[in-house]
């Protein structure tokens, strides 16, 4: 499933996040062990647009949208399925020969550039497949990480300082 789908979906996640929102707020909640095999894989549909992504992209993909949407979600915690790759399958962000996946940089270059910021606001998550995300931090810097999944569109989102046009492309 599409990271959307798999989280944002799932109305017992969701109700469970709000049970814990209204009873007990001092709990955290933490979701483990998701992730994408960049070996046995199923259909990259369910995370690319197209078939043209190599299946360490769509395992980027597949990571970087996962945790923005939990955060997202109010979930306190997640962790990623694997660090590294084994004979059996490819769940890791390390291959199986020490070399350093596609999504272990991208998280690396993620951690580095949100380093001290919070989820602000959810501009967009989902209105005609665009997700939008206003992150902050204390400083007053604002990064906005804004996405789509199904590939060739173009979006005009209102709720940003002026009104953006974006457009996405698939690759």
């Amino acid at each position: 499933k599409r990271p959307e789908d798999a989280f944002l979906g799932n109305d017992t996640l969701k109700e469970l996040i709000s049970y814990r929102n209204e009873n007990y707020n001092s709990i955290e909640i933490h979701i483990s062990d998701f992730g994408w095999d960049t070996v046995n894989t199923e259909s990259s549909s369910f995370v690319a647009p197209s078939d043209d992504y190599t299946s360490e992209e769509i395992q980027a993909m597949y990571i970087l949208r996962s945790f923005l949407i939990l955060q997202g979600m109010d979930v306190d915690k997640a962790s990623y399925d694997m660090i590294n790759d084994t004979t059996e399958n490819g769940h890791g962000i390390i291959a199986a020969d020490g070399t350093k996946k596609l999504s272990y940089s991208l998280l690396e270059y993620f951690k580095t550039k949100m380093n001290g910021m919070y989820l602000s606001e959810i501009v967009s998550n989902g209105e005609n497949d665009c997700y939008c995300y206003k992150l902050e931090n204390d400083a007053g810097k604002t990064i906005y990480a804004v996405w789509s999944s199904s590939g060739l569109k173009s979006y005009t989102i209102r709720n940003l300082p002026e009104n953006v046009t974006l457009s996405t492309y698939d690759k």
